[in-house]
Order: C-alpha cells, then sequence, then structure tokens
C-alpha cells in the first residue's frame, strides 16, 4: 500500500461564506419560501392526483402547468420560470 504524497491531494469542496445585507437577507428568506411553497405545492398535486386517478404526474406535466400558477399565485412565484422549473420533484409518488 503505497502513501498519498501530500501534493497528490486535491480539494473537493470549497465553502464560501456569505455576508449579506439586510436587504440581501430578506430577499434570499423570501426566495426560499417560495422555493419551499413551491416544492411543497408541487408535491400535494402528485399525492392529490395518484389518490383520485391513480396516475402519476410527469415533470414536464407540472413544468407546463407553471405559467398557470405564476398568474394564480403571483406572491409565491413572482421568480424567473429557470429558478422555479427546477424545485419540482423528479421522482414519481407512489404512497
Amino acid at each position: 500500500m503505497s502513501r498519498v504524497k501530500e501534493e497528490d491531494k486535491f480539494l473537493l469542496t470549497y465553502k464560501f461564506r456569505a455576508y449579506p445585507t439586510a436587504l440581501q437577507e430578506y430577499k434570499l428568506e423570501n426566495w426560499l419560501f417560495a422555493l419551499c411553497w413551491l416544492y411543497n405545492h408541487a408535491l400535494e398535486e402528485r399525492k392529490r392526483v395518484w389518490k383520485e386517478e391513480q396516475r402519476t404526474v410527469r415533470y414536464s406535466e407540472q413544468q407546463n402547468n407553471l405559467p398557470k400558477l405564476k398568474k394564480k399565485e403571483p406572491k409565491q412565484t413572482g421568480y424567473t420560470n429557470v429558478l422555479l422549473v427546477g424545485v419540482y420533484p423528479y421522482q414519481k409518488f407512489r404512497p
């Protein structure tokens, strides 16, 4: 078994410490709240559809319904679709 030389090691991750201003912190908290709300909404939709229709909701279905949801709930979804689409659960939901 050979020893690993110090120069052969490499850094896998690096953490950056953020010091947001009060306004930035407020915006980050609102963004996090919106993403959590959207994820929970999408998961609830999947549960409801499975319970009522015994079928799974595809990612593309939820993605295509995002513009309607943004009109219906502008406070919770007041961000670009690019940020919001990544929140949807990818796995099929089956209880």
